[in-house]
């Protein structure tokens, strides 16, 4: 507690700092930003689980709360500097102070959210930020990058190499090496290149990551940290390619990446996958129809466990409110947060509006898994390990095969209540036919997730 209220007073403090006098150098500007969450739901799809575990089929309700707080510095247009500390995403009721160190970097309780300094190199245009910051791919047709997003240390470095094209190299840190800890440390070297004209922009992109076993177990690397098949040292390879072409109100998009991996696992192949999801959106007066669909690579009837599946350092793929996770803030989630093993077709209106300052979205998905439908029997077969990987990811559904389907449908809303704070409440249904993972399994399982959040700016 003494830590916490330590940090406490440091962001209070910081928040003071654009009282600084005129003469001082350089301009501050604060930033605040604060949200409120209650979710109520299911945590897992309902199942009876065999083997001793217990009956999760229970409904569930939680409140949360999530802050940033921090300072924006800048001297002139070659030099900048940026802190911001996170409170949360806390849950009411739960007790604080536990930190969790994983890739993502999503779970710390009070935390320095991002430190880094921008500067520009003198006599030319190439800029470097070092420091605790956000790294990520270009992706254009979500929000957010299912190749590689994060918040870690490291240096990037950007430069345009002409009016259409700019450059980007990036080396990040995301765990050092642990004392009396062996093979704890990991590094990801990577980059892309972003085309700009006129209509089109298209985005290639390549990273590599060396880890080694006990850096994967704390940083969870995506489809590897809860397998227990997998922990080994070893490097994870992706190229990949997005690009978007705009004609009027009309966007056509597409991402496409390739993964490779080489754990050491004695019996362990080599990992591979890849993943393409393509959309097309359109602009009218009544809001944004769209339509998209995926297909990610699975393990064949020949392939170990998750060899074929795509995989990524760290990823961010929440298409839906049920299904796919929505975890910084309230424990009332989705089961899996990454693309691999699945393949789909989503339909969605966003900005539907008939009353100012109300609008809303409408979405349906229809999901399968792309694993060989034989390899849940096959591998629980090969011994208690296997068994129990299956058992972990069965509870989240994190490795679905052919013979899994889910139907998911949303409908979201935001009031924009005032110029800085709008409230958002979404509504989710799912229902999944899956295969039994395991005995004593009921094959349908369906589950709810409604959610409501306060959203308040500075």
């Amino acid at each position: 507690m003494k830590k916490v209220l330590v940090v406490l007073c440091s962001v209070v403090a910081l928040s003071s700092a654009f009282c600084i006098p005129a003469y001082a150098i350089g301009t501050f500007k604060p930033h605040f930003d604060i949200v409120v969450g209650l979710a109520g739901g299911q945590n897992v799809p309902r199942a009876e689980y065999g083997d001793g575990l217990p009956d999760v089929d229970d409904d569930q309700f939680f409140g949360g709360t999530r802050a940033h707080l921090g300072l924006d510095y800048t001297y002139d247009e070659n030099l900048s500097a940026v802190v911001t500390i996170k409170y949360g995403g806390s849950h009411w009721g739960e007790k604080i102070g536990v930190v969790n160190t994983r890739l993502d970097n999503l779970d710390s309780f009070v935390r320095v959210r991002r430190a880094h300094v921008n500067w520009m190199i003198p006599t030319t245009d190439v800029q470097v930020r070092l420091g605790l910051q956000a790294m990520f791919f270009p992706t254009f047709s979500l929000p957010a990058s299912p190749s590689f997003v994060a918040i870690v240390p490291g240096v990037l470095v950007h430069t345009p190499l002409n009016d259409n094209i700019k450059a980007t190299a990036m080396w990040a840190r995301p765990a050092a090496p642990v004392e009396n800890v062996r093979d704890s440390s990991a590094d990801l070297f990577g980059g892309f290149l972003d085309f700009r004209y006129e209509n089109l922009r298209f985005a290639p992109h390549a990273y590599y990551l060396s880890a080694g076993v006990n850096a994967a177990e704390i940083y969870g690397l995506a489809n590897i940290k809860d397998s227990v098949l997998y922990p080994g040292n070893g490097d994870l390879t992706q190229v990949g390619v997005g690009a978007a072409y705009n004609l009027d109100d009309l966007t056509l998009a597409f991402d496409v990446a390739y993964s490779m991996n080489n754990f050491d696992q004695v019996g362990k192949e080599d990992g591979s996958g890849w993943f393409a999801l393509a959309s097309v959106a359109y602009n009218t007066k009544f809001g944004v129809p769209k339509l998209m669909g995926w297909y990610a690579s699975g393990d064949d009837d020949k392939d170990q466990f998750l060899a074929g599946n795509y995989t990524a350092a760290s990823s961010s793929f929440r298409p839906t409110t049920v299904l796919f996770k929505d975890r910084d803030l309230c424990p009332v989630e989705g089961y899996r947060g990454d693309i691999s093993g699945t393949a789909a077709i989503l339909a969605e209106w966003k900005q539907l509006s008939f009353v100012n300052k109300l609008s809303h979205t409408v979405r349906a998905m229809y999901l399968t898994g792309t694993n060989d439908e034989g390899n849940i029997q096959r591998i629980r077969n090969q011994g208690p390990t296997h068994a129990k990987a299956i058992a972990n990811t069965a509870r989240r559904m994190d490795y679905l095969t052919s013979g899994d389907n889910v139907i998911e449908v949303n409908f979201d809303s935001t009031y924009q209540m005032y110029k800085n704070f709008r409230i958002s409440f979404d509504l989710g249904y799912m229902n999944a036919d899956l295969q039994d993972r395991l005995p004593g399994d009921r094959n349908l399982r369906e589950t709810y997730r409604a959610t409501m959040h306060f959203f308040y700016a500075l």
